[in-house]
């Protein structure tokens, strides 16, 4: 994930070097016990005095949380829940692929090659060919059949949003050599401006190269491109200001945050698998493999504190 013009793989190249902000992951700390679960209530900085709000947590017992901040006390006592479940933007349990309409009801999930929306008690209203379903801020659906971008909508001349060959034009626009690609993912910005992620059919390297392009309506976003191995778990902050995107597998994997219109922010979370905003997006957790950092997500990069807390999941509601 990095911008590039016609020397893609550049952004490639430096993303190794971009964790700026690591959890210490690359050593020095204490590994805590996975069974335990505590927080650092000795020193709370003037920083992290200023931050308030509750974060919802799955820890590896597949137990729900609570945390109240700033005092980094249990709220409530912990929930066994499904294990395999997650946690969408608002605290809600949801399952692997599932996603939940903004300020809304309704949820949608692909299964078998089909999106399903679901009513509030479950009950199927909605059902489209296709995957990778995403909600507009206004509440509309869209969702990816066919290589294309579509609207759920009962007209007919409104649904196609992003064909596959706007998607080809972008792609030679931006000058990426990496052969062949589909849209796989796409997460809403606002109601016009969105995110996509294109994989790549036939890898170039051992690792694969993937696209993220910006688009505006059906034109992409000019400079707002980013390339790097292995994309994916592309997610937007509430109010559409940051992307993060998780990059590369296993000891490699990151998440790295970019700007609204794609461009890396040098900011990267080493053995980072989950991220939360505050509501008004000045705050972020991201859950490492050792514990949850709070930082500032605006302006220079400022970690409040660090919970000694192991969470594969997590959510900041309020």
């Amino acid at each position: 994930m990095r911008r590039f013009r016609s020397a893609l793989v550049v952004g490639a190249v430096a993303l190794m070097g971009v964790a700026a902000a690591v959890d210490g992951i690359r050593g020095g700390e204490p590994k805590p016990d996975p069974r335990t679960v505590r927080t650092d209530r000795v020193h709370v900085s003037s920083a992290a005095q200023s931050v308030t709000g509750t974060l919802i947590y799955l820890d590896r017992r597949c137990r729900l949380r609570k945390i109240a901040l700033p005092s980094g006390a249990e709220s409530t006592a912990p929930r066994r829940v499904a294990c395999g479940l997650s946690l969408d933007p608002a605290g809600r349990l949801e399952r692997d692929g599932e996603t939940w309409q903004p300020g809304g009801a309704l949820s949608a999930r692909c299964a078998q090659g089909y999106v399903a929306v679901r009513a509030p008690g479950g009950e199927p209203i909605l059902r489209r060919r296709g995957c990778s379903p995403a909600w507009k801020p206004d509440g509309s659906l869209t969702y990816i059949v066919d290589g294309s971008l579509r609207l759920s909508s009962r007209l007919r001349d409104r649904r196609l949003l992003l064909s596959a060959l706007d998607v080809s034009r972008a792609v030679e626009r931006a000058n990426a050599t990496i052969g062949p690609t589909h849209l796989r993912q796409v997460v809403w910005l606002d109601d016009r401006r969105f995110a996509a992620l294109l994989a790549t059919n036939k890898p170039p390297g051992p690792e694969g190269l993937d696209l993220l392009i910006v688009f505006d309506g059906r034109r992409p976003v000019r400079g707002a491109t980013f390339l790097a191995p292995r994309l994916s778990g592309l997610a937007a902050s509430p109010r559409g200001r940051h992307l993060v995107v998780r990059t590369g597998r296993g000891p490699r994997e990151a998440l790295t945050f970019l700007s609204r219109i794609g461009s890396p922010s040098h900011l990267s979370f080493v053995n980072a698998h989950a991220i939360a905003w505050s509501p008004d997006e000045r705050w972020a957790v991201v859950a490492t493999q050792r514990s949850i950092l709070v930082f500032r997500a605006t302006g220079p990069y400022l970690r409040a504190r660090r919970l000694a807390i192991v969470a594969t999941d997590i959510a900041w509601v309020r």
